[in-house]
């Protein structure tokens, strides 16, 4: 913990986050970042981007915090939904070693894809759909490897 002390920069006031602080959050000038108040105080979180893993016009760019090791927020404009680090775990796990694919459909998802798998594993609270997000972020950051059959979208996990 370190105490930083509010400032006059311009017309409004701020901290000034020291350099050992920006190097453990990994931001650098630019990078937007989400305050949230809490009991006692507020927590920064680094908002990250990533795209689904859509092929064209069926890939889009999202946002979140967080990571597979902690947990996720993802960031929509109606809402945000959270994925529990849980999830990311017990789909390394379940998929160890293996290619499956996607499935991310929301009316028609495969039975044997990854998004059906979100949804059952998530008690129903998450989507295939859902499914698609929480696939970008296992490939931007853990190892899990996306390759496009057709317009099916392949996911290789690494052996666990």
């Amino acid at each position: 913990m370190m105490e930083l002390k509010v400032r006059r920069i311009g017309n409004s006031l701020g901290v000034l986050l020291p350099k050992e602080l920006l190097e453990e959050l990994k931001l650098q000038e630019g990078d937007s970042t989400l305050v949230k108040s809490v009991v006692d105080g507020v927590t920064l979180m680094k908002r990250k981007t990533a795209r689904t893993l859509g092929k064209g016009e069926r890939s889009r760019d999202f946002a979140y915090t967080g990571s597979p090791d902690d947990g996720v927020v993802l960031l929509f404009p109606s809402t945000n939904v959270k994925v529990p680090a849980q999830l990311f775990k017990d789909a390394l796990a379940h998929f160890s070693g293996r290619e499956v694919p996607g499935g991310f459909d929301k009316t028609d998802a495969p039975a044997d894809g990854f998004g059906k798998w979100v949804q059952y594993a998530s008690g129903k609270t998450l989507t295939p759909q859902h499914g698609s997000f929480v696939a970008a972020i296992l490939c931007s950051e853990a190892d899990v490897e996306c390759r496009h059959q057709g317009n099916a979208v392949m996911l290789k996990f690494p052996a666990h």
